[in-house]
This record gives structure tokens, sequence and C-alpha cells, in this order.
């Protein structure tokens, strides 16, 4: 029989152990489906249930060539001898078994092979679970008194005559869970109130931020989640039920806020101006006024960040921030080999020229493959890099360490960038959410939550204002790690964003008759005679008012997505162009 879903039998804690996917074919073949990565027991109401987690149990195998059997042994002795005369290297004394071929029926045997009863098996191809359990009664004939259990639960294939994949656990295993959390961040600009109420919610397509909120509540995982100043802004002023509705999820523990800028300017670009105090108090504020508390972690926008723009973070009262690459810091070879995934990557980290200060770094392939679906679970790619995260967990017994997907959040709304209304993409990841909570051995939490939980850094004796900016750039660039420079300043390939003229009204992309041309360059902060350096000296000088925080704002609006180019070559100037979002805000 099939596990109605609904049903939170699969969910049920267990006594559990982890081990490493292998697969046995002689053959060459590949059989996902046959690979055990946990096994678990659990006794409960006069029954020992047993319960096994293949990689990729595919719908219907059980009826084609999958058999599986739970060998259950306890004291001293039993027969090393398999059931069915199958042949495998790993010897398992037993005194019971449970041999499950195909439909909902496990047969009960003695090592003498003799039957001893039937018991009910269930199978759940989405969560790629096998469950049966025994009648303790059936254990005490074969001899037990209660002693500690161990179990081995093994597949094979039909009339092959040997072993596929074997597991060993016990009553006494303790496995540590692996930490993983999922990042999303949001950033819209202003909005009218009907395309922001679809943005929440299109019930045409089933897509919009909401989806997200409904997963996490239907499935009581938390994720933490950043909302850019203007994001949240759009919320407030045009569905505040949407923010309440957030504010009731963060006071259940679902939710955890980040804080960050208003309008995701790049700050390694105003550092030292004092823009980016004044944007990253407005995001800190705008956490305390919607949860009643002082967010922990910053959010850097387009994760752009540098060692000095770590202090500015710091000094603005935050403990934390998120970025990509712990090789481009701590181990900057300049070759390819930086930007791969390692043990880095999952521990926090501490530079001792700036104290009391964390960073995590992103699991770039949990981030790939987070609404990545194969057989409605995670691909297998995404299964097999939790098992062997989980194992290596186990055999350094560091339990203090967490796999971090971050994502955008318009991403698993179901309108990546770039792209329209795409409402597979929630349902991927709501399947994954599902695959998740369903496997014990995998702890969902959130980086603030566990920077509250006073983890051991890794602590590198660095001096923070020699960290050379970063972003998730790299890994399309790779050696081209001044294209920050090259975007304000311009070069052959790209055009400058400090010499650009904009104009006073109207987009210069054409076609508009009211054009009006200015003939100041846009320069920066630090340069006076530049739109830029004037106005924000303007600002600087005025007294403390409502009129200041207003045009402090603006500026932080006007400044949004600082230098960002598009990705091709314009035909007519040969260059990248400034983004067209770009221009339209720096229309004064």
């Amino acid at each position: 029989m099939r596990v109605n879903e609904n049903k939170n039998s699969l969910l049920s804690p267990f006594q559990w152990t982890l081990r490493d996917v292998k697969r046995i074919d002689e053959a060459g073949e590949t059989a996902p489906e046959r690979d055990i990565i946990a096994v678990y027991l659990r006794r409960e109401g006069g029954r020992v249930h047993l319960r096994a987690d293949l990689l990729n149990l595919r719908y219907g195998s059980e009826n084609e060539n999958l058999d599986l059997y739970f060998l259950i042994g306890f004291g001293d002795g039993g027969s090393t001898e398999l059931p069915d005369n199958l042949s495998s290297p790993d010897k398992f004394p037993w005194k019971l078994a449970v041999k499950i071929y195909e439909g909902g029926k496990g047969i009960v045997i003695s090592p003498e092979g003799k039957k001893l009863g039937e018991v009910p098996v269930s199978y759940n191809a989405q969560l790629d679970t096998v469950i049966t359990s025994i009648p303790e009664d059936l254990l005490k004939q074969a001899g037990w008194k209660g002693e500690k259990l161990r179990i081995s639960a093994l597949t094979a294939k039909d009339f092959e005559g040997r072993v596929s994949d074997q597991v060993v656990a016990s009553e006494d295993d303790e496995i540590l869970p692996i930490n993983i959390a999922f990042v999303f961040h949001g950033n819209q600009p202003i909005m009218k109130t009907s395309a922001i109420e679809e943005k929440i919610f299109n019930p045409k397509d089933r897509t919009g931020f909401k989806r997200l909120l409904d997963t996490i509540e239907k499935y009581q995982v938390p994720v933490e989640i950043h909302m850019s100043g203007l994001l949240q802004a759009n919320f407030s002023w045009s569905a505040k039920y949407f923010l309440d509705r957030i504010r009731e999820l963060h006071r259940r523990g679902l939710i955890s806020l980040e804080g960050g800028t208003w309008g995701e300017h790049l700050m390694p670009y105003f550092t030292g101006s004092g823009v980016n105090t004044e944007s990253l108090k407005i995001g800190k504020k705008l956490v305390k006024d919607l949860t009643g508390e002082n967010p922990l972690i910053a959010w850097s926008p387009e994760r752009v960040i540098d060692g000095r723009t770590l202090k500015e973070i710091r000094d603005s009262g935050y403990q934390a921030t998120i970025a990509d690459y712990p090789t481009l810091w701590f181990n900057p070879t300049g070759t390819e080999k930086d930007f791969k995934d390692t043990k880095a990557n999952y521990k926090i980290h501490e530079l001792t020229s700036l104290p009391n200060f964390k960073i995590f770094f992103i699991d770039h392939v949990f981030q790939q493959e987070t609404a990545t679906t194969e057989d409605s679970g995670p691909s297998v790619r995404l299964r097999e890099h939790f098992v062997k995260q989980a194992l290596d967990v186990n055999e350094e017994q560091d339990p203090e360490r967490i796999l971090i997907s971050m994502n955008d959040w318009e991403f698993v709304a179901g309108f990546p960038f770039g792209q329209s209304n795409v409402p597979s993409l929630p349902d991927n990841f709501e399947n994954n959410v599902k695959w998740i909570k369903a496997h014990p051995w995998i702890r969902v939490t959130t980086p603030t939550k566990a920077l509250m939980s006073g983890w051991q850094t890794v602590r590198h004796q660095v001096d923070y204002s020699k960290l050379q900016p970063q972003t998730y750039l790299q890994e399309d660039y790779h050696k081209l790690r001044d294209v920050l420079d090259r975007w304000y300043n311009g070069s052959l390939e790209d055009e400058s964003y400090r010499d650009w003229v904009p104009l006073d009204r109207g987009w210069d992309y054409g076609g508009f008759s009211d054009q009006i041309k200015t003939f100041k360059k846009l320069g920066d902060v630090f340069t006076p005679g530049t739109i830029m350096g004037d106005i924000w000296k303007g600002i600087e000088s005025m007294p403390q008012s409502s009129l200041k925080d207003l045009a402090i704002l603006s500026f932080l609006t006007y400044i949004y997505e600082t230098a960002w180019h598009d990705w091709n070559i314009d035909p007519f100037t040969g260059k990248r162009r400034i983004s067209g979002w770009e221009r339209i805000w720096l229309v004064r």
C-alpha cells in the first residue's frame, strides 16, 4: 500500500543512523533508487518500527525488481547467512528478518527460513522511504528479552542473488544532524498597489511572495528573510496585511529577519562617506519597527562587500553578515579552484582585527539546487551533497556547521530575474522542503539562530582593511575581480558610471519628446562639482529634521543598485551599458 502523505507516520522521531551513499553493481550500472542513505528504529506501542530512506525510491520500484530486507539482531549469536541465499561481504548476526518483495506486505522469517508472520509495509516515492513494523511478540518468540536491538537494512535485485547495498545500525547510535538554512532576499522598486499585490500572490498561476510563507508555515521550517527598505515600504503602503503575517511568523520562530540598506546601493563605493551608516541605520529601524527586535545580521546588497564595509556594518550595530567565497579572502591563490565549495563554507568565520563580528558563507551547491527537483524531491546532486556533509560532520564530530542556501525571494515566488511567472519554482521548493522535513538527519535552522547559539568560529589573523571586494559575480568573471572598478570608472568594455551625464528629465534610451539634458557628470559622493558630490554635501549640511530624513531616503533611492551594468554589449558603443533601471532612477 501507499502511505498517505498527510499522515505524520513518516515524520515521527526515530532513533536512527546514517551511512555513506554507495552503489554496488558489478555490471557497472547505476541504480540510485537502491542506495540506502539512512535506517531508523523506534519502539512504540508494543511494536518495533523500522524505516529505510533510499537516495531515490522511484515510484513502483517495489513492483519491479527492488527487494528490501530488514535483519534484526540482539544479544549474542545469530545467523550470518542471509535470507534467500544472498551473498554479501558484510556479516551481520541476526535472529529475525523481514523480507519485502512487492506490494504492501513483508514476510517475517527465522534464520531457519520459517515464516513467522506477515507485516504491513508502506512506500512513499516522494519522500523515498520504506516503513514497516513488527510486533514485539515475534521478537520474544525469537528469544528477545528487552536487549538493545541492532538492525541491518539491505537491498537486492530480483534473482541476482547478491546484495546491492547494506546498512548496519544500533539503538545506541548517536548521529549528529547537519544544519541547513534557507536565506531569501527580496528587493523591488516602488510599485503601484496592483503590481505589488500581484507580486504577493497571483491566483492565476499560484506564484508570489506568499508561497514561501505558505510553505514554511505548512511544514514548520524556519527561514531567514531580508527585505530591502524599498520592498518593505511597498508592503507597508499597499499590503500591510502581508507585513502583519511576516511579523506573526517571526513571533512564532519561523522567520528570522535580517537588516540591511534602504535601496540596495553597492556599499564599497560609499565607504567612509556616511552613506552606508545612514542606510544601515534605516535598515535596522525597519526591522525593529516590524518585530520589536534589532536584527543581528545585515544583508550586503548584491553581496558586494570588502573589509572596510564589514567594519561599517559592525559599527552600525550588527553582529554578522553573509558573503560568498571564504577562499577569496582567506586563501586567495588567484586560481579557479578558489571558487569551489570547501568545508570552510560551512563554518562561521571571524577576524581578529574585527572582533565580535561574524561572517557566514553561502553553500553554492545548495543554493543552485534549492528549487530543482528530481522525482518529486531534491535533485540527486543535492541529496548526495547533504549525505556527504552529514557523514563528514559525524566523522569529525563537528555539529557547528551550517549549509546556507541564498536565493532571491522572487525566485522561489515564481518570477526569477528576467523571466515571467514560473509556477513550477514555488512548487519545486515546497516539494524539497517536504522531503527535507521528512529526513531527521537534516535540521533546518537560520543564520540568526546559529549566531545566537554561540558556536566556535574560525579565526583569521587578517587585517580587515586588506580584504578586497568580492561578490557572486566572481562565479562568472573569475579573474575579473576589478569588475566593480570598471563599472564605476569605465573601461574599454564598460560604460563609465562616474562620467555619465544623466538627463534632468526623460529616459535616455530615447523615444521621449520631453527630454531635458544636463551637462553635469554623475561623479561620486567625495567629488565636489559632480551630481553625487553636491547632493550628498548638501544633505550633510542640513540641520536634523524630517526634511533631512526625506532627503536621505531620496538620495538612497537615487543610488539604487549603484553602477550596475547590463551583461550584453551595446552594438552602438561596443560597451556594456549602465543598466536600464539605473538610468530610470538617476533622472533628477
